[in-house]
């Protein structure tokens, strides 16, 4: 482990690190004010003089004078070096310790874009509450929002061209405004423009209090922009690790024994005006294992409330899956489904005590995650076969589960939904078992490739598979120069006339290296595990929720959900890091090989990968309804079935009208268009025919 650790990794760990949930492992703390109390975890005493500051995250004995940050607590506590000390805060967050050999520590750039993206907040603070500020407090006030719970969110309004004016008059500002993600340039990069023009403003801050970003919400109706707005990942801000509403709520004190996770930002705000101020929304994304590890390292109750449209309910069984493998014995999940046409927003200005009603009605992650399983699917089970679908797939999710009484309470729920006995239920839920050693005696796992595992892999001598696949010095085919030295010593000069060392070669030898056709023709999910693995970073945008669940990872579309959840669990994953997780197993030979076929430049590789991720998108879309048409043909659907069928539909016919548009537009030729994927009229009338069916069969 030789090798300086650099300065801004540790200011990113100090970030990330939440003091009070650390210190609250071994002292039992009281919120007394700002701060919190308990008694000194380093000499004896009766009388609490141990104070944590949730705002500055120090702590301070008043008796012993011990102090420091979440550092110094962990070396005092546990009497470790700082690198190891380092070492254990590091994994307490799941993020990998660099080293950087003879590099000298590095000075902490990141204060100057604190102090632009404060001085931005203030500068929005006072335009909401001038002449140009109008349109946003009539917006806030058709809200119901009062100005004390906007000064407590320190909403803002950001004119168009006036933050350029204030802090972009120089080159320094507009690089620091760049680097801030509060301005962005065009094209050729020649003028500069505000991120941000006619919006409301949502400053997001760290756990520490300081503005890290940005969300801005369109006034003007008519205006094509998107609705929402966030700041760009800056070298302060990761989209993935931020919680909305975090530092607000426990300001507020509210952080004490539940969070409850919503879809946006004027929800957060409306419930902490209404008596819940423990709210908390993802900024724009799905929530991550990263937030949810965070909210369960301060709290043992998360609630998860989503609206009840396709959208919440994918985002809802998002959650699920990420939350099961944190779920210790001592937490709870709960998910609150809100009726149709609702929002939080909405139910708390009719009726606070309505919403709270519905808050005490949420369903536990016992009964959702059955629930939700046979909904969708549409699972009878009044027959034999409904109920094995059940055990398929609630089986693998089991299995992420941790080992304790609620796993087993789990399985033992299944047992009663399913009529599966315990024998048959246990080698099922067993973890696949990691790939067995080579016998003895048998041959060696290959060597790993000579790439720094911190850096990025060397692709160049696997362009057509590599060593692995026989291309190399080791095996396969053999050299040209070695090949015609041979073709001399063995050559039949009497019977070999007018052939050559060529036609010898084909002849003899070993045609271990052939690569199928389908090598050359890669599928969707092929072409992405190669993008992927040349650029990690591309997994941050990748919609897991629009994908069919698969944890096989024998499978390509198993294989690329790992490998996204692999980079999401580090972001700062890097090539030669990925692969190196899959040195020795089965699958490390395909992902040689895929990363080794990516030729794509780097520039083109974001715009290739999204536009390979909507036809992957589109394609498991289109698969699902034909599975569902099928199932419709064979016997009525149920109305949820139904339900789904229609909303598959008609986004299917949303997305081929965009593709149509958009080819139009460009003026595509028709083999082009018909990578829409449009609905036939046929699939059409077999929903139509499906819903008639079952409406009839309900009625009767």
């Amino acid at each position: 482990m030789a090798g300086s650790i650099p300065r801004e990794f540790i200011d990113t760990l100090l970030d990330r690190v939440d003091l009070v949930a650390l210190v609250g492992e071994h002292v039992v703390l009281r919120k007394s004010g700002k701060n919190h109390m308990g008694c000194c975890p380093f000499h004896e005493e009766k009388t609490p003089s141990f104070s944590v500051s949730e705002e500055k995250q120090l702590y301070h004995c008043f008796g012993c004078k011990a102090g420091g940050n979440a550092l110094d607590f962990v070396m005092a506590r546990e009497g470790l070096e700082f690198p190891l000390a380092v070492e254990r805060l590091a994994k307490t967050v799941g993020m990998e310790v660099p080293r950087a050999p003879g590099r000298p520590q590095q000075v902490d750039r990141r204060q100057p874009l604190y102090q632009i993206l404060e001085d931005a907040a203030g500068f929005y603070r006072e335009q909401l509450q001038g002449p140009a500020g109008q349109a946003a407090r009539a917006y806030l006030q058709s809200r119901s929002l009062n100005s004390d719970i906007q000064k407590r969110f320190a909403l803002g309004y950001s004119p168009t061209g006036m933050l350029l004016k204030r802090f972009g008059t120089d080159q320094a500002g507009r690089k620091l405004l760049l680097e801030a993600g509060l301005i962005a340039q065009n094209e050729g990069e020649t003028e500069f423009y505000e991120r941000f023009r006619a919006r409301l403003m949502f400053p997001i801050r760290d756990p520490r209090g300081r503005v890290i970003a940005f969300g801005g919400r369109r006034l003007e109706q008519r205006s094509k922009a998107p609705k929402y707005l966030n700041s760009p990942e800056t070298a302060v801000f990761r989209k993935g690790q931020v919680l909305y509403g975090l530092h607000e709520a426990r300001r507020a004190g509210a952080v004490d024994r539940r969070l409850l996770v919503v879809e946006g930002y004027t929800d957060v705000i409306s419930l902490a005006q209404h008596g819940f101020p423990y709210a908390v929304a993802a900024l724009g994304t799905a929530v991550s294992r990263d937030h949810l590890e965070q909210i369960l390292r301060q709290v043992a109750e998360v609630v998860f409330c989503m609206d009840a449209d396709s959208a919440g309910q994918a985002a809802a069984r998002r959650a699920l899956k990420e939350i099961l493998p944190l779920m210790k014995d001592g937490r709870q999940a709960r998910f609150l489904l809100l009726p149709p046409d609702q929002d939080p927003d909405s139910v708390l200005r009719r009726d606070p005590q309505a919403f709270q009603r519905l808050l005490d009605q949420a369903r536990p992650l016992s009964s959702f995650l059955f629930d939700s399983l046979i909904e969708e699917d549409g699972i009878r089970m009044d027959i034999p076969d409904g109920r094995a679908r059940l055990v398929h797939l609630a089986v693998p999710l089991l299995r992420t589960l941790p080992g304790g009484v609620f796993r087993e309470q789990m399985v033992r729920d299944l047992q009663e939904r399913s009529g599966a006995s315990g024998e048959t239920l246990a080698p099922l839920l067993q973890k696949p078992p990691p790939p067995a050693p080579p016998a003895s005696g048998g041959p060696e796992p290959p060597p790993p490739p000579d790439y720094d595992y911190d850096g990025e892999a060397d692709w160049s001598r696997d362009r057509d598979g590599g060593r692995e696949q026989g291309r190399g010095r080791e095996g396969g085919r053999r050299s040209r120069r070695r090949e015609r030295e041979e073709w001399r010593g063995r050559r039949d000069w009497k019977n070999d006339r007018g052939r050559n060392w060529r036609d010898w070669r084909d002849e003899t030898s070993t045609p271990e290296w052939q690569p199928p056709l389908e090598d050359h023709r890669l599928s969707l999910v092929q072409q992405a595990i190669a993008l992927l693995m040349r650029e990690p970073a591309l997994a941050t945008g990748t919609e897991l929720e629009r994908l069919p669940p698969e944890d096989d990872t024998s499978t390509d579309l198993g294989l690329f959900i790992t490998l996204v959840r692999q980079v999401r669990s580090h972001p700062e994953a890097s090539s030669g890091w990925l692969l190196g997780q899959w040195h020795g197993t089965s699958q490390y030979p395909t992902l040689l090989r895929l990363g080794g076929q990516c030729l794509t430049p780097a520039q083109g590789r974001q715009q290739e990968f999204a536009d390979l991720m909507e036809r992957l998108y589109r394609e498991c879309q289109r698969q699902e309804v034909q599975r569902r048409l099928d199932a419709a043909r064979k016997e009525p659907l149920q109305p949820a079935q139904q339900q789904r069928l229609k909303e598959l539909l008609a986004s299917r016919r949303h997305t081929a009208g965009q593709a149509d548009a958009s080819a139009d537009q460009a003026g595509a030729s028709a083999s082009q268009t018909d990578t829409a994927d449009p609905v036939d009229a046929e699939d059409t009338d077999d929903a139509d025919q499906a819903g008639t069916t079952g409406q009839a069969d309900t009625a009767s």
